[in-house]
């Protein structure tokens, strides 16, 4: 019985860049299934092509694995996904040792990939689409931490303080008591505030939305680490925190455009301003240098930028050529022909824990072509 992976994570991603194999024997597949669109390709007749292709490559070597693989594949491309699944990723070796599925939150263009290594840029380009969002709500007293993620949500974390008890007999003056309930409100938004300050950083949030009335986020904001604030991409006032998920996700998921369209926005006018100070790059061979040094830590490319190359099979560099280079001017290596070295790219970056951010097509800057990049330093 096969299961499928709920969430994908960078881990997830991370491991998946390091498979590389001496052959072409893995296969990547990615498969939109939203029915509420029309497909740009019939689904079952290409699940049928990608059979054939594994059948004339599979059948001289061992037919009886073969067979096993293929049944495997048709299974779970033909199964029911999870709901609100509009896609499936799936990664294969041809020997079936190697597996990994995810259904996807949006439905990708179709891909069907036999490489040395797992076809990952569409599936990157979805994860930045989709950051994780931290959701705090807080009042005086009580605090709920979610994280929403892949179109998900869940409840991490809620706690509550008890406010001081004013007794009848003998009991505190009103001003003192009030004083002693601000000062408990206080150290209850403080704990919160250091709580978050874990939950965010632990969970990869890259963005936060706080939920409450107007009073008690903005004195929430006071006490947050500047690191948070700077995470903080909106709030919405609520008088009880007794909402339920659904209309947080819904809430979420309203801004979740805004957001991308605005980070965008604001890493290339980050990109723009390094690049006059020799902090940013913007040719492809300057960037590619970069990598194999390693000083990369924003790499920016537009969705769909493709380009030929060769690859050293010793150190691994990448050379942006239209012809073949006698040798890597790295190393001295041998180079061989890439058909896609922007692929190559993404893994270095990933490998290297490199942020990647990818601009669509529509985005227009007059400085920005198809890559760019922030240097560490």
């Amino acid at each position: 019985m096969l299961n499928y992976i709920t969430m994908i994570t960078q881990k997830d991603i991370k491991y998946l860049s390091r498979i590389k194999h001496q052959k072409e024997d893995i296969v990547s597949i990615y498969v939109p299934r939203d029915p509420s669109k029309n497909q740009e390709w019939n689904f079952l007749a290409n699940v049928q092509n990608l059979l054939k292709l594994l059948e004339k490559k599979l059948s001289l070597q061992n037919p009886q694995k073969a067979q096993k693989l293929l049944e495997k594949i048709k299974f779970v491309a033909t199964k029911p996904l999870p709901s609100a699944s509009k896609g499936l990723a799936v990664f294969s070796s041809l020997d079936g040792r190697f597996w990994r599925e995810f259904p996807l939150p949006i439905a990708p263009q179709s891909f069907l990939v036999i490489k040395d290594a797992p076809f990952l840029k569409p599936l990157l380009e979805i994860l930045d689409e989709y950051e994780r969002f931290a959701v705090a709500l807080v009042d005086r007293v009580n605090a709920r931490f979610f994280l929403i993620y892949l179109g998900k949500i869940t409840e991490e974390k809620s706690f509550s303080d008890d406010l001081i008890k004013r007794h009848d007999q003998g009991g505190m003056s009103q001003k003192r008591y009030q004083r002693h309930i601000d000062d408990h409100a206080d150290h209850h938004l403080r704990r919160t505030a250091q709580a978050l300050y874990k939950f965010v950083w632990r969970k990869g949030c890259g963005r936060i939305l706080l939920g409450g009335t107007n009073e008690n986020i903005a004195s929430f904001k006071k006490i947050l680490h500047p690191d948070l604030r700077q995470k903080i991409v909106g709030s919405f006032p609520i008088g009880s925190l007794h909402v339920t998920r659904g209309e947080i996700l819904k809430k979420v998921l309203s801004r979740e455009g805004k957001v991308e369209q605005s980070k965008e926005k604001e890493i290339v006018k980050e990109w723009q301003e390094l690049l006059g100070k020799n902090k940013a790059l913007n040719s492809l061979e300057a960037i590619l240098l970069a990598l194999q040094e390693k000083s990369v830590q924003t790499l920016l490319i537009r969705d769909g930028y493709k380009e030929t190359g060769w690859q050293c099979i010793n150190c691994g560099n990448l050379i942006a050529a239209s012809g073949k280079p006698e040798k890597c001017l790295y190393c001295g290596g041998r180079m061989i022909f890439e058909e896609d070295i922007i692929e190559k790219a993404l893994k270095k970056a990933l490998e290297q824990g490199s942020f990647i951010e990818f601009l669509p097509t529509s985005f227009l800057h007059r400085n920005f072509q198809n890559i760019g990049a922030i240097l560490r330093f």
